[in-house]
């Protein structure tokens, strides 16, 4: 690990982990990417973004204390608010293909959020913490669990319901997800694919190798 840099900023191939992480969703056509800063801050903000990836609209959101994964998507939420829905993706996990096209989501009014699952069984050392049955998440955490949250969800505002947005953060998107859950309004589908996550030494080899 690098301790002068945060997790998506470490380098590999020259370039930090977070610039092939946004390439990858560039090529797939996305102009306006969000990021939510921390720790570190500077070292997100310093990076030639508008040079590397010309077209795409980047914004920062700082964190003045920390939030959690899901008071950051409340923040900017909050701060930008004419954003309706987004893809919420772990600035330190890649997913090696195409997300889902959002527009089925978007028509479908029983949907508040759509959940990236990957298989327990693929060799990555996470445990299941998603509890997926058909395409409808049941539930998040706890026994009976039977796949991985991938680290990208696709979140409409609505899912964001006020009894989070007067939460004091630190929370994780977990805990936005779980009212919805409840109701059976989040969805869910186990990639084909394979996904890297770059959060422990193992798994940085993993991506490496």
């Amino acid at each position: 690990y690098d301790s002068k840099n945060p997790k998506p900023m470490v380098l590999f191939d020259g370039k930090p982990f977070l610039h092939w992480l946004v390439r990858s969703y560039v090529v797939q056509g996305f102009k306006e990417i969000y990021f939510s800063i921390g720790h570190m801050a500077e070292r997100f903000e310093e990076y030639p973004w508008a040079i590397e990836f010309p077209g795409v609209t980047f914004r920062f959101v700082s964190e003045g204390k920390p939030l959690g994964t899901g008071g950051a998507v409340c923040e900017v939420l909050r701060q930008h608010l004419s954003l309706q829905a987004a893809w919420v993706v772990n600035g330190d996990t890649l997913i090696d293909c195409n997300l889902p096209d959002e527009g089925q989501f978007l028509r479908d009014d029983e949907c508040r959020a759509f959940m990236l699952c990957a298989a327990p069984d693929k060799g990555f050392d996470a445990e299941a913490n998603v509890h997926l049955v058909a395409d409808r998440v049941e539930a998040l955490g706890g026994t009976g669990c039977n796949a991985i949250d991938a680290g990208a969800v696709f979140l409409k505002r609505e899912a964001v319901d006020s009894s989070i947005q007067s939460k004091n953060p630190p929370f994780g998107l977990h805990e936005v997800l779980k009212p919805s859950v409840a109701d059976g309004r989040v969805k869910g589908e186990r990639l084909s694919c394979e996904f890297y996550d770059i959060g422990t030494p193992e798994r940085v080899k993993r991506f490496q190798g």
